[in-house]
């Protein structure tokens, strides 16, 4: 089958959502203000004044080192959809921009664990290699076929 299929990697930062509305801790919790202050005041572009307010504080401070919903869809949208990336495949984005994946994923050792725990946890009657869904890592194919 010649299916007309990319596929690529994107890393959308660290976004801000509601997942840890309920959760006290660092963030969340009765952190000294003061800490915080002398913490984010390091960001130059944050005008923080020295306070000594609620953990609320905390979290609005957090707030403005993270990502919106909105941006951090922003990748995304662009690798999908943007002319420019029309054909590309196999490729790491972060901030709309082509990225350098950690070292790490690109390990084919490592490749080949994940999708073998990933094939035992998903596991069905399928002939995973007669149908095609078994990967060919690199370190899997006969030298001469690298």
């Amino acid at each position: 089958m010649g299916a007309d299929v990319t596929a690529n990697c994107v890393h959308p930062g660290v976004v801000r959502t509601r997942l840890n509305r309920d959760r006290e801790g660092v963030v969340t919790g009765p952190l000294p203000s003061q800490v915080l202050v002398v913490l984010f005041s390091l960001r130059s572009d944050l005008d923080v004044e020295p306070c000594h307010q609620s953990p609320d504080l905390a979290f609005f401070l957090v707030t403005k080192l993270v990502k919106t919903m909105p941006q951090a869809a922003a990748t995304t949208c662009y690798v999908a959809t943007h002319p420019r990336l029309v054909g590309v495949s196999g490729r790491y984005f972060a901030d709309c921009n082509e990225a350098s994946p950690s070292p790490l994923a690109s390990r084919a050792h490592e490749a080949a664990q994940l999708w073998r725990a990933s094939d035992s946890m998903t596991a069905t009657d399928l002939d995973r290699t007669a149908s095609g869904l078994e990967p060919q890592l690199a370190s899997d194919r006969p030298d001469d076929e690298k």
